[in-house]
């Protein structure tokens, strides 16, 4: 379909289409387009107006409608419909990729779109775009369009770029919003009159604010067509040098000595060859011009597989930020900064996430629950995994842990038979009250928690120096605590979201969590499949039932759960009036760095005597900071398979805890190192404010040859359960 064309463009449309309809509303104009191109067989002259009402063809009939001066002659609202009218029209219209009946795929791909001055006094509309689309065969291996379909299809598809936009202010579709655009653009000293290449501009709401502040101009390029297809759309009418266009800045040309600055945000990570692109950047920018880049980065470590291809499914190719800085300086840059923003992001995104938790209905009202469990989940789950994936070697992450990113964000589930009601949530397989804890997620997500309540692994407490040797094998483990790995390195069982695989509701409700460690994963060998079940096996007692089978390689595992008791309750202050009896005979004293020395050692006679009940505080300041030491045990009594291990008791509040288990040790620590965490309903913590009760293999059992084995061989199971028993006396 073509409408109002000059003679030169009506001839190359009649000369290649199969099937044209020439249509304007001047009759004079369509006889005179008659008499000259009527020879063509396949043309059909109309006259007609295309904004009318009466004017219309089948849905999906047309495969090009082109126009020319049409849209300067209409009003804003003439054009909406105009639009909406012809787009209904046009065979292929879907984001920019489709299957056609017979099978075969092809995409619209946007030639060109420039926003442009309208020209001639009697214009309607001052502000034209232009768009020229293109019907091409799809290109399976093409993997720039690739990308471009995953930006415009998934990521930001044209009807959930708002959502984003929702989260970080107007404009902006990334974390930081206009708050830290000011910041960074304040480092450029700005001008009027210079020239700025915004790469990977988004939806415009940096450019719009530089080319008004500063009184530049602006070139914003991006690679989705729908956020510059938004940009373009919020640039009409506006009184600022801004110009927008779809392209790739590693094919783009621009002549040397172009623009005085070149600005990107979030964009050079899906670039492969940063030093290519760098020495454009350079030819690019004017004699003293300057570049600003913030990108995420990573330390130091090889992704694992599963990680890469994550990254690869997002065209992700990061580096480390003083490699940055060099790759720049090899471009010919000088005075270059590098600097770790990382605090600064962690900190900016986690007040948008809160901002907009407090808006969470209005959200779901504009939006849907879905839109917000998928992009508030996916950007919560950014400050698990994308913020430390990198440290070696804690960047190896989980399949399930990937998907959290997208689907699986963290929550809170309960428990309850009537009696007693348990919150457990999937991030970290957490516990929460009569323990300490927090009213929401966030401060467990911002690391703020030292282990409250959850699963540590895949080895709990400590091995000495982050080494061990297993079948003739080294392995190196990350150094957390000291000079030592501690609960199962920097991203251990407790910072990664499980699975559900399991809530049962009635009489004995449980939740049945997974999670699968891979190998290489925090320097563990083998895949490692793991699950946790709590069951509330009467209206007083909570079962917890731990299993981990590993796939393909022999590893140590000693899982252990890291509750926080204080039976007078979490704001009670501390737990030193507290009574304990520990069935233990024996203790594994520690040296200096709280690593087992290797001795078993009796406890009669010492401060570590808890075999009859004894009050923690009468004994507590005999011992460093604190208890926080394994004891044996080997003197409780049996039932239905588990031992006792210890009897907690309150005597303010009468109430009592008994714990039962299988696993052959205890930590018995007294939060020795718990200093002005605000908690639940306000409640600051502080030093002994509660005791760890933590069943476990013995610390350090993978170096130690006498004490029990910790390592579990492929296709057998490690089993560990405990039973908690709470009453009053």
């Amino acid at each position: 379909m073509a409408t109002e064309l000059s003679n030169e463009e009506r001839l190359k449309v009649f000369q290649k289409a199969c099937k044209v309809i020439a249509l304007d509303f001047v009759e004079s104009l369509v006889k005179e387009n008659e008499n000259i191109n009527g020879h063509y067989e396949d043309v059909e002259f109309m006259c007609a107006d295309v904004t009318s009402p009466d004017l219309n063809f089948p849905d999906e009939t047309v495969d090009l409608i082109f126009t020319h001066e049409l849209l300067s002659n209409l009003s804003d609202k003439e054009v909406k419909d105009i639009a909406e009218k012809l787009l209904k029209w046009v065979k292929v219209f879907k984001e920019c990729h489709m299957s056609d009946a017979s099978g075969s795929s092809y995409e619209f791909s946007l030639v060109e779109t420039k926003s442009i001055g309208a020209y001639g006094d009697n214009k309607i509309n001052e502000n034209q775009i232009f768009w020229i689309w293109q019907k091409v065969v799809k290109s399976e291996d093409d993997v720039d369009r690739g990308f471009q379909q995953f930006l415009d299809n998934v990521q930001y598809k044209s009807s959930g770029i708002l959502r984003y936009e929702r989260i970080f202010g107007y404009g902006f579709v990334s974390t930081g919003g206009i708050d830290t655009t000011k910041e960074f653009v304040a480092k450029l000293d700005l001008k009027p009159g210079q020239k700025i290449l915004d790469v990977g501009c988004g939806i415009g709401g940096g450019d719009f604010y530089m080319a008004d502040k500063f009184g530049v101009e602006v070139v914003g390029i991006d690679l989705s067509v729908n956020m510059i297809s938004l940009a373009l759309e919020r640039a009409i009418g506006l009184e600022c040098a801004v110009e927008f266009e779809i392209a790739d800045c590693t094919k783009k040309s621009y002549p040397d000595d172009t623009f005085d600055v070149i600005y990107s945000r979030d964009t050079i990570l899906h670039i492969q060859d940063k030093p290519a692109l760098f020495r454009t950047f350079y030819k690019w920018l004017k004699p003293g011009g300057k570049v600003l880049i913030s990108d995420y980065c990573r330390k130091f470590g090889t992704p694992s597989e599963d990680f890469s291809e994550y990254i690869k499914q997002r065209g992700y190719d990061l580096h480390d930020v003083q490699s940055y800085g060099g790759m720049l300086r090899d471009a010919g840059f000088g005075e270059v900064t590098a600097e770790d923003r990382t605090e600064q992001f962690k900190e900016v995104l986690t007040r948008e996430l809160e901002r907009v938790e407090k808006e969470k209905e209005e959200f779901i009202r504009d939006f849907t629950e879905e839109d917000y469990k998928d992009i508030v989940g996916g950007w919560k789950a950014k400050l698990i995994i994308l913020l430390t994936p990198f440290d070696h070697p804690s960047i190896n992450q989980t399949l399930k842990s990937l998907a959290m990113a997208e689907k699986m964000p963290p929550q809170i589930f309960e428990l309850n038979n009537g009696s007693m009601k348990v919150l457990v949530s999937n991030y970290g397989c957490e516990l929460g009250d009569v323990v300490l804890g927090f009213d929401t997620l966030d401060p467990y997500l911002n690391r703020k928690a030292p282990y409250f309540g959850c699963i540590v692994g895949r080895v709990a407490n400590r091995i000495k120096e982050g080494k061990f040797t297993l079948n003739g094998t080294n392995y190196t483990l990350p150094i957390n605590n000291g000079p030592n790995s501690l609960h199962g390195g920097l991203k251990g069982f407790d910072k990664v979201v499980w699975e559900v695989v399991e809530h049962k509701q009635g009489d004995h409700p449980s939740i049945t969590f997974k999670y699968r460690a891979i190998d290489g994963e925090e320097g563990y060998p083998g895949d490692l499949s793991v699950t946790a079940t709590y069951t509330l096996t009467s209206k007083t007692t909570l079962r917890l039932d731990m299993e981990a089978v590993p796939e393909n390689k022999p590893t140590p595992v000693s899982l252990a759960q890291h509750t926080y008791w204080n039976l007078a309750g979490h704001n009670s202050g501390t737990i030193l009036d507290h009574s304990a009896q520990v069935f233990a005979k024996h203790v594994t004293p520690v040296d200096e760095t709280q690593i087992p020395t290797g001795e078993i050692m009796p406890v009669e006679g010492t401060p570590f005597d808890f075999t009859t009940e004894k009050k923690i505080g009468t004994s507590v300041h005999e011992v460093g900071k604190g208890y926080d030491h394994n004891y044996v045990l080997d003197c409780g009594e049996e039932k239905s398979g588990l031992k006792h291990a210890v009897k907690l008791k309150d005597p303010s509040s009468s109430r009592v805890l008994n714990l039962w288990t299988n696993a052959p040790g205890i930590q018995f620590y007294t939060a020795n190192n718990v200093n002005g965490i605000v908690g639940k309903g306000g409640a600051v913590y502080g030093k002994h404010g509660a005791v760890c009760l933590e069943t476990q293999g013995f610390p350090n059992a993978i170096n130690q040859t006498n004490f029990p084995s910790i390592v579990v061989q492929p296709g057998d199971k490690y089993q560990h359960s405990m039973l908690y028993e709470f009453s009053i006396e």
